[in-house]
C-alpha cells in the first residue's frame, strides 16, 4: 500500500523519458501477521527508509531480481534458461513505452462524465485508468504477470493536479547507503546458473566449543556442465586437504567424468568407481540396513527446525518472526561487503542467541567470496569461506584417466559382505590389491 505523491511530466513520458517521474510517500506492507511501514522516494533512484536504516536502490535491481526468480519459476531447466533470457528488461520496456502509451484505448464512458482507459503491455498484462470529466486521474487498477509472478495494481482516492507540485525530494542523499553491490550479487548468481559452470577454493573449520578441538579443511572445487544437459553428464572436481584423522594431513582428490568418479587418496590409492557401482552399493544399504533412514538428511533437518522461528515463518506464515531471524543487514561500501546477521537460535541450532554472519565480498562489480561465520549447532561452531573465480583449471593428476584402477567390482564384494552378515556363514575368497 502506497500513500503519497506521484509527479510526472506527460510530454517526457510520451517520448519514453522517465526522468520526470517522481514519487514520495509512505509504503505499508500488510501480509498475514506482518505489518510494516517505510518511507519511499523515487527520484532517478529508489530511496527507502525503514527503522532508522536508509538505503538507495538503482532501478536495475528490479530487473535482476526478476531474472533470478524466473530461473526457479519453471518446471524444467531448458524452460528456466529460456525464461531468464526472455525475462523482463526494464530498459526495453522504457524504450518501447511511447508505442504502448499511443495504444491507450477508451474502453468505457460513465454516465457522470467519467472515463476509463486501458493500457495493454505485450507479454505483461493491462492497466486501467479512471479519469474525471477533465481527464484527470481518479483511480488505477490492473493485473500484470512477469515471468509467472502475478502483480495486482489498485489505486483509489487519486487526486491529480496539472499546475501544483507536491513532490519533496531527498533531503540528504548522504544518509542513504548505496546498494549497488546487491545488484552485483544477483547478477553473479544468475550468471553462474545460466553459464552452468563455476569454480573456487574454500576453507572450513569445525570447532568443539568444550574441548577446543578443531577440524580444518581446505581445497578446491569445480563444476562444469556447460556442454551437457545436467550436472550428472558434465565434469566436476573436488580436492580436499584436512587434519580429520589424528591431526595428520590427509588429502582426497576426486574427478567426476563419463559417469565415473576418479579418486586419489593420500597419494596411495588411485582408482575409479562407476556410477552404477555406487548406485548398487546404495541399493544394498537401502535393502539390508536402515542406514539411509537414520541418515536421511531431510528428516534430520526437519527434526532440528521443528518449532523454530524459521518454520513458523514458512509453515504458519508468521512473518513477524523475520525479526527473530534477521538480526542485522549491513552494507559496507568501504569494505565492499554485504553482511546478513542471523540468529542461530531462530533455527533451533543452539539455545544461545549466537549470531551467524553471512558475508558477501565484492571486487568492483563482481562477487568474489562468500563466508559463513559462527554457524553453531549444540557444542560445535563452524566457519566456511568460498572464494570464487572464473578459471576452470582441472587438476593435472587427472589428465590421463587410463592409469586409474577400476574399483567398480567393490559393489559385488560389498553385497556379499552384507549377505554374509545376514547369513552368519561364509565361503568367500577375495584377493583385493
Amino acid at each position: 500500500n502506497f500513500k503519497g505523491v506521484v509527479e510526472y511530466d506527460s510530454s517526457k513520458l510520451m517520448s519514453g523519458d522517465f526522468s520526470g517521474l517522481k514519487l514520495n510517500g509512505a509504503l505499508k506492507v500488510n501480509y498475514g501477521s506482518l505489518n510494516e511501514e517505510a518511507t519511499a522516494i523515487f527520484d532517478d533512484k529508489l530511496y527507502i527508509g525503514y527503522n532508522d536504516n536508509y538505503y538507495s536502490f538503482d532501478t536495475s535491481i528490479f530487473t535482476n531480481i526478476i531474472s533470478l526468480v524466473s530461473l526457479f519459476n519453471n518446471e524444467n531447466e531448458e524452460k528456466n534458461i529460456e525464461s531468464a533470457e526472455n525475462s523482463l528488461n526494464l530498459d526495453d520496456l522504457l524504450n518501447n513505452i511511447t508505442s504502448y502509451l499511443n495504444d491507450i484505448k477508451e474502453v468505457e464512458t460513465g454516465d457522470d462524465n467519467t472515463y476509463k482507459f486501458n493500457l495493454t503491455i505485450p507479454n505483461l498484462g493491462s492497466i486501467n485508468f479512471d479519469a474525471n470529466k477533465d481527464f484527470l486521474l481518479t483511480g488505477i487498477d490492473g493485473n500484470l504477470s512477469i515471468n509467472g509472478i502475478n502483480i495486482n495494481l489498485l489505486a483509489t482516492g487519486v487526486s491529480q493536479s496539472v499546475t501544483d507540485s507536491y513532490f519533496e525530494g531527498v533531503n540528504n542523499q548522504n544518509k542513504y547507503t548505496n546498494t549497488d553491490n546487491l545488484s552485483n550479487l544477483l547478477v553473479t548468481l544468475t550468471n553462474i546458473i545460466n553459464d552452468k559452470k563455476g569454480s573456487g577454493n574454500f576453507t572450513a573449520s569445525i570447532n568443539n566449543l568444550n574441548t577446543n578441538e578443531k577440524i580444518e579443511l581446505n581445497g578446491d572445487l569445480l563444476i562444469d556442465y556447460s556442454n551437457a544437459n545436467n550436472i550428472k553428464e558434465g565434469k566436476s572436481e573436488l580436492n580436499i586437504n584436512s587434519n580429520l584423522l589424528s591431526n595428520t594431513n590427509n588429502s582426497l582428490k576426486a574427478h567426476y567424468e563419463n559417469n565415473s568418479t576418479y579418486f586419489i587418496l593420500n597419494k596411495l590409492i588411485k582408482g575409479y568407481v562407476s556410477n552404477t557401482s555406487i548406485e548398487e552399493i546404495i541399493d544394498v544399504l537401502k535393502e539390508k540396513t536402515n542406514l539411509f533412514t537414520e541418515l536421511n538428511l531431510l528428516d534430520k533437518v526437519n527434526e532440528v527446525l521443528a518449532n523454530s522461528a524459521i518454520m513458523d515463518l514458512i509453515k504458519n506464515k508468521d512473518f513477524n518472526k523475520i525479526h527473530d531471524i534477521i538480526v542485522d543487514f549491513i552494507v559496507d561500501n568501504d569494505l565492499n561487503t554485504i553482511e546478513i546477521d542471523l540468529n542461530n537460535k531462530a533455527f533451533n541450532l543452539t539455545e544461545n542467541d549466537s549470531i551467524l554472519k553471512i558475508i558477501f565480498k565484492f571486487n568492483e562489480d563482481k562477487l568474489i567470496s562468500l563466508s559463513l561465520n559462527n554457524l553453531c549447532y549444540n557444542d560445535y561452531s563452524a566457519n566456511f569461506t568460498l572464494n570464487l573465480n572464473n578459471e576452470l583449471n582441472y587438476n593435472e593428476s587427472f589428465n590421463d584417466l587410463t592409469n586409474f584402477k577400476d574399483y567398480s567390482n567393490v559393489s559385488n564384494i560389498f553385497n556379499n559382505i552384507m549377505e554374509l552378515a545376514e547369513s552368519k556363514k561364509a565361503n568367500l575368497d577375495y584377493n583385493v590389491k
